[in-house]
């Protein structure tokens, strides 16, 4: 696909841009993480420049965040209510903690998974909140309340075969 003639502008554009930014965006940013606190540690940058490169690096993806939310409203209108846009800008600020690093871990941990070769999906084991016993107690319950409504129902329609013609 990539760079194909027949795939046109996803294979010029879109897929070219998902190969360099989103697939190796965690790594760059890790990487640059661990340049930055090394060159602090070795005494090769000052320590004052830690804290104002995260600094700078919150607030550049901040305003980029509150502008495409505001460019989406601008555009698009797509919110009643003025409160849904302030809110949306307001989780703009919040993003970048934990979010951010939770998601730069995550997808560390998919490019390793891709590059083994572990390319299929697991199943999940399902955790509940609640025991297996009360689970079966929901599940009767739930069945009794069908059986009731379904007998309560029959009063007021009779029943109908798949045809749409009354068997009662």
């Amino acid at each position: 696909m990539l760079f194909k003639r027949r795939y046109g502008r996803i294979g010029w554009l879109a897929l070219p841009y998902l190969w360099l930014f989103e697939l190796i965006a965690p790594v760059i940013e890790l990487g640059g993480i661990v340049t930055i606190i090394s060159r602090c540690l070795y005494g090769c940058a000052e320590p004052r420049v830690l804290p104002a490169v995260f600094d700078l690096r919150i607030r550049i993806a901040t305003i980029i965040s509150i502008g495409s939310v505001l460019q989406e409203e601008i555009t698009y209108k797509r919110y009643n209510d003025w409160q849904d846009v302030v809110r949306l800008v307001s989780y703009c600020f919040l993003e970048h903690f934990p979010y951010r690093q939770m998601h730069m871990v995550w997808r560390l941990q998919g490019l390793v998974q891709y590059l083994r070769g572990d390319n299929t999906w697991k199943p999940l084991k399902r955790k509940g909140l609640e025991s297996r016993e009360s689970g079966k107690h929901i599940a009767r319950a739930a069945t009794a309340r069908i059986g009731m409504s379904r007998r309560l129902c029959r009063g007021s329609h009779p029943p109908r075969s798949q045809y749409g013609q009354s068997i009662a």
